[in-house]
């Protein structure tokens, strides 16, 4: 792994990514999402880069802040995916069109607080109810006595619930606020049960409320149905205005629709196990790839040793068979076995077969150290060659020479004594 002696800034973490090592595609980019945080994992802090192609997450590269260094544990890796996934799509939530109707608010915590308050009201106000329908005392009336019993239990229990959910909601604020500041992997499914407990505390309040709503309009009715000599009509309006839910119940509809709209919403942002798997296999393809690309990139000791002038893989391979080269080395064999390992890694990584291509890859590095070592054919001595050339026009030189003398001094010869030899007069 590629390490540094300092932490990294959310930009380097970037450039490491992107830059400094090859775990992008061509066509993607990286980038570290909002909230922007470390995460914590065993003690340890993390950046957690994405990967994007078209603004769609691919894959998350973790680096660990303080080595520099991508982590691989595949435990780790899961926990910090999981927990950057929950963290991002929250925010996201947040900052976007469910952040109004946000269950761990401020808001939430004061309607259910007020809610409370009221419901223990309206439970103190059943007494007065239930003690009239005892002092009347016909069967009708008893009857409703024990009926307006049942609706102040269920103002009590109403009210006991609005109170366990706004001090639930008010721990939930607090942990999640912590929690998206300052993230740790542990904490992850602490979150995850904030929200399961909300849902589930809202189900049954839903649950309460509707059955107390059906004990209301029954009490009602029959408080109406009282006849005028057992309870005055102004007494009757009073006590049914005492059974009724307070004013502010209409808020009630819009908290259950929020909170099935939501319990929704947040499974598929803790239902992240098939994007998980999906995403680790694809960071395992990407830290071959970036181990393909550093041992063809990278500097090569083997290499350098042989030679210095050399000092990767790719360097040395694309230098011996540059075309004014390719012939100049005493290891043809060799160069041709280059050409062909060179190839296939180059066409291999193109199209994503990291492990053949590492193949490939590594009979090119035996390839150029057999070659470097050989070396170049030696140049010819030009000297030499002049003086070759020199003694070959010399000895030309004397072959003509030789050729004039034995031929055209003796053809001048031959004549000159022709002319000297006397007549030959016949006899008369």
């Amino acid at each position: 792994m590629i390490s540094f002696a300092f932490a990294l800034s959310p930009e380097e973490a970037i450039v490491f990514v992107s830059n400094k090592n090859n775990y992008l595609l061509p066509g993607e980019d990286a980038g570290i999402q909002q909230p922007q945080v470390m995460i914590k994992n065993s003690g340890s802090n993390y950046w957690v880069v994405a990967v994007l192609k078209d603004n769609v997450v691919n894959l998350y590269v973790p680096i660990n802040n303080e080595l520099s260094e991508v982590e691989t544990g595949d435990v780790s890796v899961r926990k910090l995916f999981e927990t950057n996934i929950v963290i991002t799509k929250i925010t996201q939530l947040k900052s976007g069109g469910y952040g109004l109707s946000w269950p761990f608010s401020f808001t939430n915590r004061t309607i259910f607080t007020d809610f409370f308050t009221e419901f223990s009201n309206k439970s103190n106000s059943l007494i007065v109810v239930s003690t009239r329908m005892k002092e009347i005392a016909t069967k009708d009336s008893l009857k409703l006595e024990a009926l307006a019993n049942d609706v102040k239990k269920g103002y009590e229990e109403l009210s006991l619930l609005s109170k366990q959910i706004a001090e639930g909601v008010d721990g939930a604020r607090i942990f999640e606020e912590e929690y998206l500041l300052d993230p740790d992997t542990n904490q992850t499914e602490d979150y995850k049960k904030y929200f399961e407990d909300y849902f589930s505390t809202m189900d049954l309040y839903r649950e309460k409320y509707k059955s107390l709503e059906l004990l209301i309009n029954e009490l009602d009715r029959g408080i109406a149905a009282l006849p005028s000599t057992d309870l005055s009509l102004a007494e009757q309006q009073a006590l049914r205005k005492n059974i009724k839910f307070p004013n502010t119940i209409g808020k009630l509809n819009g908290l259950f629709l929020d909170s099935d709209q939501l319990k929704t919403v947040i499974g598929t942002v803790f239902n992240y196990v098939p994007t998980i798997e999906g995403m680790v296999l694809n960071f395992r393809t990407r830290i071959t790839r970036n181990n393909t690309w550093k041992t063809i990139y990278g500097p090569n000791q083997k290499i350098n040793k042989v030679n210095s002038s050399f000092n990767s893989i790719y360097d040395s391979a694309e230098f011996i068979l540059r075309e004014d080269n390719v012939d100049k080395w005493i290891d043809q064999d060799a160069v041709e076995a280059l050409k062909i390992n060179w190839n296939q890694t180059k066409t291999r990584f193109a199209n994503l077969d990291y492990i053949k291509a590492l193949e490939s890859a590594n009979k090119s590095e035996k390839n150029i150290l057999t070659i470097i070592d050989k070396g170049l054919t030696p140049p010819t001595d030009q000297s030499n060659d002049l003086l070759i050339q020199i003694i070959t026009l010399l000895v030309i030189a004397l072959i003509i020479i030789f050729a004039y003398e034995n031929f055209y001094l003796k053809k001048k010869k031959s004549k000159e004594e022709g002319l000297n030899e006397p007549e030959n007069y016949g006899l008369h």
